[in-house]
């Protein structure tokens, strides 16, 4: 029995032709980690940009209306390298938490992008968050111990609160880098190109 060619007129069996996933879909559905950090890059990024804005609301507020004793933001107001610091930080903040709700949209919607952009939002909030806390020790905890006397336990206590703060900050963007690092995520997203 001698095979025939198929004929370039007829239509290939659904068997022998492969099956391409529309474009902006994989081929295979999407792992329940990339449905769950693109969600909670969703939420903590639209978070993030809502809290920015209060922040900048707030400063505002300060350089016009007394707010009550508050020795960081006295401290801000007599140093403009601080003003300048919190104001560069407070803008990539923003930029960044518009960059993680982008992000998670392309999670969600299997854009190959996403992974990458996922990466860079993670890798800059780890070292915005260094820099950070660097800054602040150098223009709010130092000046507050060189002023003289005891630092008050509501200094301390805000220290340690922006402290703590900072380490719990950094959970998300750990995670987020090391599932989007891993062989299986990039693969996924490898599959969302075809």
């Amino acid at each position: 029995m001698s095979q025939q060619s198929p004929s370039p007129y007829q239509t290939p069996s659904p068997a022998s032709a492969p099956v391409a996933a529309p474009p902006g879909e994989a081929a295979s559905p999407r792992p329940t980690g990339v449905t769950v950090f693109g969600i909670l890059s969703i939420v903590l990024g639209t978070f993030a940009l809502l809290g920015g804005l209060a922040s900048i609301f707030v400063m505002v507020l300060a350089a016009f209306v007394q707010l009550g004793p508050n020795p960081a933001l006295e401290l801000m107001r007599d140093s403009v390298a601080y003003q300048i610091f919190y104001g560069v930080l407070m803008a990539g903040n923003l930029a960044f938490s518009v960059v993680l709700i982008v992000a998670g949209i392309g999670m969600l919607r299997c854009q190959p992008w996403s992974r990458p952009l996922s990466v860079i939002y993670a890798v800059y909030s780890i070292l915005a968050a260094v820099i950070a806390t660097a800054g602040h020790i150098f223009f709010a905890l130092g000046p507050m111990l060189e002023q003289g006397g005891e630092p008050t336990p509501a200094d301390v206590m805000g220290f340690v609160g922006g402290l703590v703060g900072g380490c719990f900050g950094l959970i998300y963007p750990i995670a987020l880098l090391i599932y989007c690092r891993r062989p299986a995520t990039i693969a996924w997203f490898e599959t969302c190109r075809r």
